[in-house]
């Protein structure tokens, strides 16, 4: 499987995650939620290792060290900054996915783009507009590597 099918396949996968939980009830919810997240988390990984292929670049172990090394290629950059952004869609979605391997999604606080959610039914909201950032973000900066 190509690294841009593997993108495209664990962004489908949070997608239907996410729909499902749309309509699922307590428990269940929670489950599809953190499998959203998941789903999430794997699709920057993927579109990482998209871009790392695509430069040619050494294999990377963790975001972290991918995200601090030194020369990045334009796209990778712009990642690194969006996950070390506490605002931005991308670091809390990575401070978040860390926070769930911790605790879980419980009932606790989570940090949203503007604002705090603490009621379980926020994490869908969250979670698609997360999807939409990272959708958004892929097709833009696939478009501009396919250029050059």
């Amino acid at each position: 499987m190509s690294a841009v099918s593997r993108t495209n396949q664990v962004v489908f996968f949070a997608r239907n995650c996410i729909k499902q939980a749309e309509e699922a009830q307590h428990q269940e919810k929670r489950q599809l939620e953190e499998a959203a997240l998941s789903h999430l988390y794997s699709a920057i990984h993927s579109f990482a290792n998209e871009l790392v292929s695509q430069y040619r670049l050494e294999p990377f172990q963790s975001l972290n060290e991918l995200f601090n090394r030194q020369n990045l290629p334009a796209e990778l950059y712009e990642l690194s900054l969006l996950a070390k952004e506490s605002s931005g869609w991308l670091g809390a979605l990575l401070r978040q996915h860390q926070r769930m391997l911790l605790t879980g999604l419980d009932e606790g606080v989570v940090m949203s783009l503007q604002q705090l959610i603490t009621t379980q039914s926020d994490y869908v909201d969250l979670l698609r507009n997360w999807l939409i950032e990272l959708e958004k973000t892929v097709q833009r900066m696939r478009l501009h590597y396919q250029e050059n």
